[in-house]
């Protein structure tokens, strides 16, 4: 998932207090949105002082894979798969990043620990189908899509870079 990571998307789990302080703040600029005032704090300083949130400037991921048969040679495959996936769903909800995913071709929100785990429980069970149809889902900035290509299972992002 580091390699998902952009420079410009400062990890706020990563730095001595801010760890400890989710949002920073600095002085509004023309343009910034209201609802990002901090009241309370612009009160004190007597200026406007605008909440930054590290969150909004987080990756939103979705995981994609397609349960065909077809696009799984052998279920040792499908198997090697799926706990892949379970380990990136679990990694990138711990760092905030994690949106859902998208399973044979129908989009699943994941917005809390029991969504996580209602989903953990469904692929636990998930085998192999041959009565799926073979969903081609489009793939957009933020799709991560665990396939079986080159006689491995493999991770690839929105760019078509193989992470793993």
């Amino acid at each position: 998932l580091d390699a998902l990571h952009r420079a410009d998307r400062p990890d706020p789990y990563s730095r001595g207090s801010e760890r400890s302080d989710p949002n920073r703040f600095r002085n509004y600029h023309r343009g910034d949105s209201k609802s990002h005032i901090n009241w309370r704090l612009s009160a004190k300083a007597n200026q406007l002082i605008v909440s930054e949130s590290p969150d909004y400037r987080l990756p939103s991921l979705y995981f994609v894979l397609d349960s065909n048969a077809n696009n799984w040679p052998r279920a040792s495959h499908f198997e090697e798969a799926i706990r892949i996936l379970s380990s990136l769903l679990e990694e990138s909800r711990a760092r905030r990043w994690l949106s859902g995913i998208i399973l044979d071709g129908k989009r699943e929100h994941v917005r809390s620990q029991s969504d996580l785990e209602a989903l953990f429980d469904r692929l636990s069970i998930l085998e192999r189908s041959a009565n799926s149809t073979d969903t081609k889902t489009a793939i957009f900035a933020g799709h991560i899509r665990i396939t079986y290509v080159e006689h491995a299972v493999s991770v690839i992002d929105w760019n078509g870079r193989k992470l793993l």
